[in-house]
């Protein structure tokens, strides 16, 4: 349990430092759970949009190229 919460923690704080030199790129409504192997690839002009409550498990990759956009949840 104490493991999870901590996979959790360490996923959010990626996620935002990930954010913070990607600022137009990743767009988020709300608080967005992510592990720390979560990982991203955003290139161009592209955006991935998280909707309210989201939690991404183990080992789940984001590839978006070209423009493209990807709206989770």
């Amino acid at each position: 349990m104490f493991f999870e919460y901590l996979d959790v923690f360490l996923g959010l704080i990626r996620f935002y430092i990930y954010k913070l030199f990607n600022f137009s790129k990743i767009k988020s409504d709300g608080i967005v759970k992510f592990s720390k192997t979560t990982n991203f690839c955003i290139k161009y002009k592209s955006k991935i949009m998280f909707g309210k409550k989201c939690r991404i498990r183990r080992n789940c990759s984001f590839y978006c190229y070209d423009g493209g956009i990807i709206s989770v949840g």
